[in-house]
């Protein structure tokens, strides 16, 4: 079976660990969220507008972008073991271990709990689980990693989740979903909210939930208050995985892009601007006056000017024991670039206005496959093989 993100880099699978465990397919997650006011509402499915047209141009032929089907899609998130294990905080400190690195790890990391849930975000104290292995979405206390009331099922292949607007949102992939879940309750708020074809990634803030899926190559903009899709744009490149500054919505592309979406449409109409960066580009965040982007078959990390959405410097990555890196992941924190392996446990902190390593590699219980900053300013991540929720330090 070819797996979602495989089909993004055009990678052969790699073959089974010796124990038999199989590889975990790492989805495009969520950026960071945002906040924003609490309000009720009636929700039903509204229409999309027709996308935009207007982006910039590059000199010369695009890469050929790739077809990804609805069978790629599904295996991609069949690949993913989801399954949460309830119980005590585990708060394991874990070392790096190898070769060692110049200096020591610029940062500890505890295992909060162990899940093999798709996506994590937090309201709070609380945290939510995506768990796209039983269709379910759970609370769970942050500090103690103990699960909170009753699971949610929502059914489908829940694969991301974020919070904002007082509510919490989880983009069904299977079903071209998102769900909103009252907090308070933990109880879905009506039905859920139809979008574009395989949905994966989210975002909460400024003009409301944004919502890329991979299927259809596009972003969907939902109004929180009327629960229904405002509007709608297929981009040029496609959709993968989002971020959100004060300077817009920022989306990764199939092939070599990045996208800057206006937060506020013009007559139902999404407005925005491409700038070209590595090859295979996933992860994006924002902060230090900058948008980044992991590009994963570029082995690179481009450094975008949100006002200009201009490159303005390319960063190699140092792969784990001097081998080829894998960028997929990344987040700004502590006034640091952190870059997570896409194959390989293991995390790089670089200085983001030089791109050199500080500090050694911070080696990780498994996989990471999603960053995300808490309201606190706390540095949390996701796992596979094994699953875990971990916290930064």
């Amino acid at each position: 079976m070819i797996r979602t993100d495989e089909e993004l880099r055009e990678r052969p699978p790699r073959p089974a660990p010796p124990d038999g465990k199989k590889q975990a397919g790492r989805l495009p997650g969520p950026a960071p969220r945002s906040a924003g006011p609490a309000s009720s509402r009636r929700p039903h499915a509204g229409p999309q507008a027709p996308p935009d047209t207007r982006r910039t141009r590059r000199s010369g032929p695009p890469p050929r972008r790739l077809k990804l089907t609805r069978r790629g899609v599904a295996a991609g998130v069949s690949a993913t073991v989801a399954l949460f294990a309830g119980g005590a905080l585990v708060g394991t400190l874990l070392t790096p271990a190898g070769p060692p690195g110049p200096g020591t790890p610029p940062a500890s990391v505890e295992v909060v709990t162990r899940t093999e849930a798709a996506s994590v975000a937090f309201d709070g104290a609380a945290g939510w689980l995506a768990d796209d292995h039983d269709g379910t979405v759970r609370r769970f206390d942050a500090a103690t990693g103990r699960p909170v009331g009753r699971a949610l099922h929502v059914g489908g292949r829940p694969v991301a989740v974020t919070t904002g607007y007082g509510h919490v949102w989880v983009a069904d992939i299977s079903g071209s979903r998102v769900w909103e879940i009252d907090p308070a309750t933990g109880r879905a708020v009506g039905a859920p909210i139809a979008v574009a074809q395989g949905p994966v990634s989210l975002v909460a803030g400024d003009g409301g939930v944004w919502v890329a899926s991979l299927l259809a190559g596009s972003v969907s903009l939902i109004d929180p208050h009327a629960g229904k899709v405002e509007a709608s744009a297929a981009l040029p490149d496609g959709a993968v995985r989002l971020a959100i500054d004060p300077d817009g919505v920022w989306v990764s592309g199939q092939t070599h892009t990045l996208t800057r979406i206006s937060p506020r449409p013009a007559r139902g109409t999404l407005r925005w601007r491409t700038v070209g960066v590595g090859q295979g580009p996933l992860g994006v965040t924002s902060g230090d006056g900058a948008v980044w982007v992991a590009n994963v078959r570029s082995g690179t990390v481009s450094r975008i000017d949100p006002a200009s959405v201009r490159v303005t410097a390319t960063y190699a990555v140092p792969g784990p024991g001097g081998g080829q890196a894998d960028p997929e992941t990344v987040a700004v924190w502590r006034d640091r670039l952190w870059v997570a392996d896409g194959q390989q446990g293991v995390v790089e902190a670089l200085d983001p206005s030089t791109g050199a390593q500080v500090g050694a590699t911070v080696r990780l219980p498994g996989v990471l496959r999603q960053f995300v900053l808490d309201a606190d300013g706390t540095l949390w991540g996701t796992t596979a093989n094994p699953g875990t929720v971990v916290r930064f330090g």
